[in-house]
């Protein structure tokens, strides 16, 4: 029988379950270069403003975030020109380049 668990809190983990997982892979928190990637993947097709010195800037502010977490965030930021529109102007959108680019703002 195999069973896969996962978990962002290890340290909370009850000792009787650790005793029946016998094997334990650590997976670290994304690097800037893995950052990096996610959030130009995420936002390839995106209608953004965003120069390469805002670009190391999100890279570094986001140190410490898990790919769910950045995932979340970018959500979030594509978001935000989106809930800046009424319901008027939303109903006369007529192409997603007809909102304003994200920017560095938004994250």
């Amino acid at each position: 029988m195999l069973v896969l668990a996962a978990t962002n809190r290890p340290q909370d983990l009850d000792e009787a379950a650790l005793r029946r997982l016998t094997r334990r892979i650590f997976m670290p928190l994304p690097d800037v270069p893995a950052r990096q990637a996610l959030i130009d993947h995420k936002l390839k097709d995106a209608n953004k403003s965003i120069s390469e010195d805002d670009a190391l800037e999100i890279h570094a502010l986001t140190e410490g975030f898990s790919c769910a977490d950045l995932d979340s965030l970018i959500k979030e930021a594509a978001m935000l020109p989106v809930r800046e529109l009424t319901s008027e102007e939303l109903t006369e959108l007529k192409d997603k380049n007809d909102l304003r680019p994200l920017g560095l703002i938004d994250f």
